[in-house]
């Protein structure tokens, strides 16, 4: 959600700027070409296609422009500050298995807890490490033990 917040900012702050720019860009090859603020635009002609509407257009993007980019910096500030608290919390807890009160459990406990999991909840936990997911031929206990590598706990073999 929040890469969209910054997006959007984005594209609230830039979209009247390039319009203005680009219609405006386009009045040095049409010679006959007045207007803008001063009236309507009248003689903007290229290759015999009348741009009188992109002036205009232009025009506007540009007094727009000067409500448009604060507001786009405002919301693209918003977005930013988001993504670091975001990545601010999922850094405060290390990695490992935590049990219902929120403990990081120790190695030893990560292993009995481990050889207590499910095939789902150890693809959870491979997929959170993004690793592949254990597959039906793939036995249970083998599935355990590489959720405990992909841990780093050191899980007693029942081979």
């Amino acid at each position: 959600m929040s890469r969209r917040i910054v997006i959007a900012g984005l594209l609230v702050g830039l979209v009247c700027p390039a319009i203005a720019a680009v219609g405006l860009w386009s009045t040095h090859f049409m010679p006959g070409c007045t207007g803008g603020s001063s009236g309507p635009a009248s003689g903007c002609l290229l290759a015999g296609l009348s741009l009188n509407w992109l002036v205009q257009l232009a025009t506007l993007a540009l007094l727009a422009s000067f409500v448009a980019v604060p507001v786009g910096a405002l919301i693209t500030l918003c977005g930013v500050v988001l993504l670091l608290l975001k990545s601010r919390k999922h850094r405060q807890r290390p990695y490992g298995i935590y049990d219902a009160q929120g403990i990081l459990l120790s190695p030893s406990e990560s292993a009995s807890a481990i050889n207590q999991f499910d095939r789902e909840a150890c693809n959870a936990l491979l997929r959170k490490f993004v690793q592949a997911p254990s597959t039906e031929a793939e036995s249970l206990s083998a599935a355990r033990l590489r959720c405990g590598r992909a841990l780093g706990v050191a899980m007693p073999s029942d081979a």
